[in-house]
């Protein structure tokens, strides 16, 4: 689970999982709830010409989520708008500027396959570092795909185990043939598969939670709705034992 699985509010700013939002729109059809926002309780968009509408508001607030969101649309040519990468960049650009970890992370991608900015390893590390700090777990799987690439092995892996830690599932396949090439011990696949049975087992319990609790619409707070210092600290929880081997070393 990552950052994909929430949807911000376009007009107070604030995060709902995308499992509390399934659950509401089940409510919503069977005549039990309203169809508003959880938080500030305005009607939600109708049609993709009014969710632009209410994203071009949010970035006039200079919300760093709106320049993110729209930078998307752009990038994959979707709510009706024409594909333009470098348009999408530069929104991206805006939005890491505020502070966007999915930003920064967004433009890591364009800049290792040159979508819409000139093609830039270095540059793509930069800001998958910077997504990374931020507690994305896709930036960190890539920057262990970067460092592969490089011959880093063991530095790739550290990555791969800290993501797959976070609970990141692509990681984790990466660690398992990675165990079984004889390039991560024992000991490390054992503690990162714990590490990752427990942060998947937490982030189910946060699903069944908020999914009983959306049919009040009173939804609760997750891992997933904090800010993104807040998400690198809960993901620090799951990191403690890598760093526990290292040291051993």
């Amino acid at each position: 689970m990552g950052d994909s699985d929430f949807h911000i509010s376009f007009f107070c700013g604030k995060r709902v999982c995308n499992g509390c939002i399934d659950a509401a729109i089940k409510e919503v059809r069977k005549g039990k709830m309203k169809d508003l926002c959880p938080f500030c309780r305005v009607p939600n968009p109708r049609s993709e010409k009014e969710d632009l509408k209410r994203c071009r508001k949010r970035m006039k607030l200079n919300d760093a989520y709106a320049f993110y969101q729209l930078g998307d649309q752009y990038y994959n040519g979707r709510c009706g708008l024409p594909q333009h990468l470098s348009k999408a960049c530069e929104l991206w650009k805006q939005a890491a500027e505020l502070g966007s970890i999915q930003a920064h992370c967004g433009l890591g991608d364009a800049y290792m396959r040159g979508a819409g900015v000139e093609q830039d390893v270095k540059k793509a590390r930069y800001h998958f570092e910077i997504a990374a700090m931020g507690g994305h777990e896709n930036a960190r799987h890539s920057l262990g795909g970067i460092e592969e690439g490089m011959g880093n092995r063991r530095l790739a892996m550290h990555h791969a185990m800290y993501a797959a830690r976070c609970g990141y599932a692509d990681s984790l396949k990466g660690v398992r043939l990675a165990y079984k090439d004889g390039d991560v011990t024992k000991e490390e696949y054992a503690a990162t598969l714990r590490a990752y049975k427990e942060s998947y087992d937490e982030m189910e319990s946060v699903h069944r939670h908020r999914a009983a609790s959306a049919a009040t619409r009173s939804p609760s707070s997750d891992v997933y709705a904090l800010s993104p210092e807040d998400r690198a600290a809960h993901m620090a929880k799951y990191t403690s034992a890598f760093t526990r081997s290292e040291k051993e070393k």
